[in-house]
Order: C-alpha cells, then sequence, then structure tokens
C-alpha cells in the first residue's frame, strides 16, 4: 500500500452508503478478485456508477462483464494477480462502456411480472 500511497484515495471500510458511493463515482474502474460470489453485487454497483469492470473468468462474471475485461483464473494467486494487472493495464488504455440497463429492476420487474402472471 505505501508503494502507490499517492495513486490510492481510499483503503478500507467506509462508514455509510453514500460515503461508498461518492467513492465508486470517484473511480475508473472496479475490480472483483473473488473466489465466492453468487451475483456481484459489488461490481454491478461500481459498473452502475460508471466503473469499467475487471473481474475473474469464473462465477456469475462471464454473464455480464465483457469478456475483454475478464482476466484469466488460476489457482496460483500471484499467477493470476499478474493477469489481473495485465487486464487493467490494457482495459485503461482502450475504455469502453458496459451496460447493465438489463439487469436493472426498472427493466426486469415487468418481464417477470409478464412470466409470472402477476
Amino acid at each position: 500500500m505505501s508503494k502507490f500511497s499517492s495513486e490510492i484515495n481510499h483503503w478500507g471500510y467506509l462508514e455509510s452508503k453514500e460515503s461508498y458511493h461518492n467513492l465508486l463515482e470517484q473511480a475508473d474502474i472496479v475490480v472483483s478478485t473473488a473466489v465466492h460470489e453468487f451475483q456481484g453485487l459489488a461490481l454491478l454497483e461500481g459498473i452502475a456508477k460508471g466503473c469499467m469492470p475487471i473481474a475473474p473468468n469464473r462465477l456469475a462474471y462471464p454473464e455480464y462483464v465483457p469478456q475483454h475485461q475478464l482476466y484469466e483464473s488460476h489457482n496460483d494467486i500471484l499467477t493470476e494477480a499478474r493477469f489481473m494487472a495485465d487486464k487493467i493495464v490494457e482495459t485503461c488504455q482502450t475504455p469502453t462502456n458496459t451496460h447493465i440497463e438489463q439487469y436493472r429492476a426498472s427493466y426486469v420487474w415487468p418481464r417477470y411480472h409478464s412470466i409470472l402472471g402477476l
């Protein structure tokens, strides 16, 4: 952490949801290193705030993160960290938008109603 202290705006827990969302709005990318995750809600929150996602090619991430923003998964943490770092650099050099509108409740809810006959 000390090596990059001038680049790190915040490290650790935030006391409020508002502080968390404000921090996301200042960020350019959102990164996941999750080994166990059901939906990737934190990554989705970052995307909703305009961040480019970087995630491993496992769990639910390949369902909504573009392939070119997924890094290779490995059992060896150092190997995986190298793949993640390379993907961050690559993504920052060629930024793209990730659209998640199809996952928003306002979009999904009417479809659920229709399917469930509500």
